[in-house]
């Protein structure tokens, strides 16, 4: 007598089996969507970050960079100790007069030579919202204390910064 078998075939999956797996998949996307946004907004806050030092280093590099060549401030062109601030620097170069004046306009930086437009100082991705020249004067030197606030950003992206430094001027110990 022949034993006949029965064979039975299991094709596809269960219901509980796809809802188990789509539940899996579901976390797994929730994670990857989690951390790329949490890196994204990294990203941000690093790139203001780096727009902030960017703007206030250059600035204040250029800044001093003219005080240390100015042989005097231009007072009547100046605005000190007030925000936002203008410093007018006359400087000597091959025996002609010459100047240098700072200004801010829409948080930018500009610079400007014999009354002429360089150019701005900073760029689009970040602004300056403080610039402040403080004139120190002592029996045998002049100074100038620059002070800029830089920011960037938005909302949690958002960065800002104080800089701070003072130069003394060509001709003074």
């Amino acid at each position: 007598m022949a034993i006949q078998t029965k064979k039975i075939y299991k094709r596809g999956t269960s219901i509980v089996e796809m809802l188990i797996y789509l539940a899996i998949l579901s976390f797994l996307l929730v994670v990857i969507v989690s951390l790329l946004s949490n890196l994204l907004n990294s990203q941000k806050r690093s790139n203001a970050s780096r727009n902030v030092e960017r703007a206030g280093i250059f600035a204040i590099e250029r800044i001093v960079r003219e005080i240390r060549n100015a042989s005097s401030v231009d007072t009547a062109g100046s605005v000190l100790s007030s925000n936002p601030g203008v410093l007018k620097l006359n400087y000597t170069s091959g025996g002609a007069s010459h100047n240098v004046r700072f200004y801010l306009e829409n948080g930018i930086l500009y610079l400007e030579e014999d009354g002429n437009l360089v150019g701005a100082l900073t760029n689009d991705k970040s602004r300056l919202t403080n610039l402040v020249f403080y004139r120190i004067l002592s029996s045998n030197s002049e100074a100038i204390k620059v002070e800029v606030t830089a920011e960037s950003g938005l909302e949690e992206a958002y960065k800002s910064a104080n800089f701070f430094t003072t130069a003394v001027m060509r001709g003074s110990y």
